[in-house]
């Protein structure tokens, strides 16, 4: 008797998992086939838009989203603007492909299978002594997530491994506003045009690392010309390490290590810290 009953409470359990176990399923799939609709990509868009414009002084304005929420993420048409009437974009990119980790989010952690960056064009000027990019990501005072680390603190407050970002096709422009010192033989207006890039980013709440695998562009100088750059830069709150620089042109080829401390490139006044900081650096010239 006890036997039969045990047999038909597990047979009534198994049941019961088994159809909660389909309607999860179908709920599943209902939710991916609704974010696919165009209506459920523009609200996302919308939210994008109001979020980044919420916590940043920047502007930032997207065309329309595409792909396959919410693992794979196409941004069309992208800019970000410095300038309150929105008349020259800081930041544009033609498009943004962009392969995500959803569940990775539920542990504050932006894990980014791989980021690439269509022809991205980023016009640098002064604004009031700071860069109009920089000015893009400082963070408005009256944000709800404004934190004591300064502006720009976004990649703080998650872990973020991005094991692959590839630039295509980038330029920057150089506004005369923008001191280049003349020993360069580079002056400005000017600008730094076909931009081909490998960069690996990682970040936790106390290490900031960065991965140039390979940084190729072409500067408009007879003395410059094409340039290839790789190396480490690396981020503990305290110590700034630039680690195995490598910077090779037509002419020459340059190796170089550099330390510099007291620095936190996420706190606020860097000038101040750079000012202040004690420098070392090893040079290998060939």
């Amino acid at each position: 008797m006890i036997l039969r009953w045990v047999y038909k409470l597990w047979n009534f359990l198994l049941k019961t998992i088994g159809i909660l176990l389909i309607v999860v399923t179908v709920l599943a799939g209902l939710l991916f086939v609704a974010l696919q609709l165009p209506q459920s990509k523009e609200y996302v868009k919308n939210e994008l838009i109001s979020t980044f414009n919420n916590q940043f002084e920047g502007n930032l304005q997207v065309e329309r989203i595409g792909g396959f929420i919410p693992f794979q993420v196409d941004l069309h048409n992208v800019a970000l603007f410095s300038d309150p009437d929105q008349s020259s974009a800081a930041l544009a990119l033609d498009k943004v492909e962009l392969s995500i980790n959803p569940w990775a989010l539920l542990q504050r952690n932006i894990e980014i299978y791989s980021l690439n960056l269509y022809q991205p064009s980023a016009s640098l000027y002064q604004i009031d002594d700071e860069l109009n990019v920089g000015k893009v990501f400082n963070e408005r005072a009256s944000s709800p997530v404004t934190s004591t680390r300064g502006a720009s603190n976004l990649l703080y407050r998650f872990d973020v491994y991005v094991p692959a970002i590839t630039i295509i096709d980038g330029s920057i422009h150089f506004d005369s506003s923008i001191e280049i010192p003349e020993e360069l033989g580079f002056s400005s207006p000017n600008s730094i045009n076909d931009i081909e890039s490998e960069i690996l980013i990682e970040s936790t709440e106390r290490q900031f690392l960065v991965d140039i695998l390979n940084f190729q562009a072409n500067v408009p100088s007879e003395s410059i010309g094409d340039i290839r750059l790789s190396g480490q830069l690396f981020n503990d709150g305290h110590f700034l390490e630039l680690n195995g620089i490598r910077f090779r042109n037509n002419s020459a080829s340059v190796g170089f290590s550099a330390e510099a401390f007291p620095v936190d490139l996420f706190a606020p006044d860097l000038r101040s810290q750079f000012e202040a900081a004690n420098f070392m650096m090893n040079v290998d010239q060939s």
